[in-house]
């Protein structure tokens, strides 16, 4: 007689196909059905907890967030070009302004000005400069020698040693007006900085400018992920047991889902065509509870009843009553 086990009469491959199709038909219908049901409910639920439009504004940042538009070089350009342009504006001293400061700190004598000079002693000496030699000068009718002359004194009679004091003077004066500059420029960007780099598509990340909407939907996505794992043990929870699940052993188990040994048989296609029948098993059958003990007849109800017994021939010897 022809076996008819569908190994011995189909190929292989059609076989083990046709057992995939289904046990996957049998297996994963009411899965996908439930998976997608719990997609859209997260979904739903994660769509109206969180607004990308407030998540922006959150951090500082419009709604739509703008792509980028320019390099970051040419975004840092504008930047500078921003801040000196705002500095420019405020008052500043020029360099002539400094050079007559210069002149008005270090003043130049020469004779036939009227003066007011002070010597070392602390003396002031006033009166029309007459003479001014190498190692000593004449105000009025009187001579001083240079070295009783302060420094400052010195320095006005001296072209030398003028001209030095003024140039350092003027160096210096530039060099501070140069780094106020350098500083308000710095603050001026500071201020600007936001704005301009936000305007061009960037935003500040770790001590960066980086493009603003990667990061931003990478925010979001991490916002929208930790929110879903939040919230999907609460939607499982409402939608399995709605879907015909109960809770087995820690998890969701559809009835009409094959368990794991008829899994591992859907795809042994090379098991016994006839195996052996399963080993019976004795099923421990649970005792009926025992009835309550009757009630006892008295001697003489019991005499009565036998007495009966006898007369139909029922019984032929009746033992004594305890």
């Amino acid at each position: 007689m022809q076996s008819l086990h569908p190994c011995r009469n189909t190929p292989l491959a059609l076989v083990t196909l046709l057992a995939a199709q289904l046990f996957v038909q049998a297996s994963t219908a009411p899965n996908a059905q439930i998976d997608r049901a719990i997609r859209e409910a997260l979904d739903e639920l994660v769509n109206a907890r969180i607004d990308p439009r407030a998540l922006a504004a959150s951090i500082e940042l419009p709604y739509p967030v703008p792509a980028v538009t320019a390099p970051l070089g040419e975004v840092e350009a504008k930047l500078k070009a921003a801040a000196q342009k705002k500095v420019n504006t405020t008052q500043s001293a020029t360099t002539a302004e400094i050079e007559r400061d210069a002149i008005e700190r270090y003043p130049l004598y020469k004779t036939g000005d009227t003066v007011a000079l002070t010597l070392r002693r602390g003396f002031v000496v006033k009166g029309t400069l007459r003479t001014v030699a190498p190692s000593y000068i004449i105000v009025g009718s009187r001579r001083y020698a240079k070295v009783d002359l302060t420094d400052e004194t010195r320095c006005a009679l001296d072209a030398s040693i003028n001209q030095a004091k003024r140039e350092r003077y003027i160096r210096n004066k530039m060099l501070l007006r140069e780094d106020r500059r350098q500083e308000a420029e710095r603050l001026a960007a500071s201020g600007l900085a936001s704005k301009i780099y936000l305007a061009h598509g960037y935003m500040r990340y770790k001590d960066s400018w980086r493009p603003a909407r990667p990061l931003f939907n990478r925010y979001l996505a991490a916002k929208r992920k930790r929110l879903r794992s939040e919230l999907r043990q609460k939607v499982e929870n409402e939608l399995y047991p709605q879907f015909g699940y109960r809770r087995q052993s820690g998890r969701w188990v559809y009835p009409t889902q094959p368990t794991a040994r008829e899994q591992t048989g859907a795809f042994d296609i090379f098991a016994d065509p006839d195996p052996d029948p399963p080993p019976a098993v004795e099923i421990e059958q649970e005792a009926e509870p025992e009835a309550p003990p009757a009630p006892a007849k008295t001697p003489r109800a019991r005499d009565t009843v036998l007495d009966a017994l006898k007369k139909q021939g029922a019984v032929e010897h009746v033992p004594p009553a305890e």
